[in-house]
């Protein structure tokens, strides 16, 4: 019991510590928490969280060796490969960065969950530098599926898969992108107009598409209510009719 409560005490100064900009003095407490921690997935997990204070600090030498050493101890940590693929990006070495995250996608004792869904994106991402349209969708799609909250991901889904002629998944990440946007406005959060404008714009080529032009109309519409600036939402009124 009261190495329970002592740990719960560090982890709420370390959040403090974090709040106070105290960035090294929170490592200090993760990194202490992690050497008395014996189950080796959860001293893991603290050494992830040191190594993103440590590269958020700047000092990328040491989030690697902490990222390293959390690999080591849980293979199956997607935040691990992630970050450490991260790292390989900054340094310039993104076919490294490539290799690491598809093992990780391909591998047998990879865990579905959010940090997966970091690891598709950032694997996609990549994909995509290299003009690698058709492996990036999937990628994208099982990102999206497992955070449905990530609208950056269900947007660039969505473009893609207009790209690729794959309207029916389009619209359905765009619908989610909306969605998310709606319920995050009725909770009060903050608006991303850039991607609801754009999501309801692509909405709005698909409706074209199908010969649905009231609806198209409609999509277009809420584009412009999002972004009056966005011009290609205008055309596609004009072509529709209503300008």
């Amino acid at each position: 019991i009261v190495g329970a409560l002592e740990r719960r005490f560090n982890i709420e100064l370390c959040k403090l510590c974090l709040k106070a900009g105290k960035t090294q003095r929170a490592v200090q407490l993760l990194r202490a928490e992690a050497d008395r921690e014996k189950q080796p997935v959860k001293r893991a997990a603290l050494l992830v969280e040191a190594a993103e204070l440590m590269l958020n600090a700047g000092d990328a030498g040491a989030a690697q060796s902490a990222a390293e050493e959390a690999r080591g101890l849980d293979a199956g940590s997607a935040d691990a490969v992630w970050l450490l693929a991260r790292l390989a990006v900054s340094a310039g070495q993104r076919e490294q960065a490539l290799q690491r995250v598809t093992t990780h996608v391909e591998a047998k004792e990879r865990r579905r969950g959010k940090p997966l869904a970091r690891v598709l994106r950032l694997a996609a991402d990549l994909r995509l530098e290299r003009d690698e349209l058709g492996e990036a969708l999937p990628l994208l799609l099982e990102a999206h599926q497992l955070d449905k909250s990530d609208v950056d991901t269900a947007l660039l889904l969505g473009l893609l898969a207009i790209d690729l002629d794959r309207l029916e998944t389009a619209a359905s990440a765009l619908r989610v992108l909306i969605a998310q946007r709606e319920l995050g406005t009725r909770e009060g959060a903050a608006a991303r107009a850039p991607h609801l404008a754009q999501g309801y714009f692509q909405l709005a080529r698909i409706e074209q598409h199908h010969g649905k032009k009231t609806n198209a109309r409609r999509m277009a519409l809420r584009a412009l209510e999002e972004n009056p600036n966005l011009l290609p939402a205008q055309r596609l009124l004009n072509d529709l009719g209503l300008h």
